[in-house]
């Protein structure tokens, strides 16, 4: 599966928001290791 920089920045931001409504974002490095 090819990612386009759009589909990235949409990934980060949808990560993003799950790690607020989850209360996980004190791991910032990622729970499925997304941040490499």
């Amino acid at each position: 599966v090819e990612f386009t920089a759009t589909s990235v920045s949409d990934l980060k931001k949808y990560i993003a928001e799950l790690e607020v409504q989850t209360g996980m974002t004190q791991r910032r490095r990622g729970p499925a290791g997304f941040y490499v």
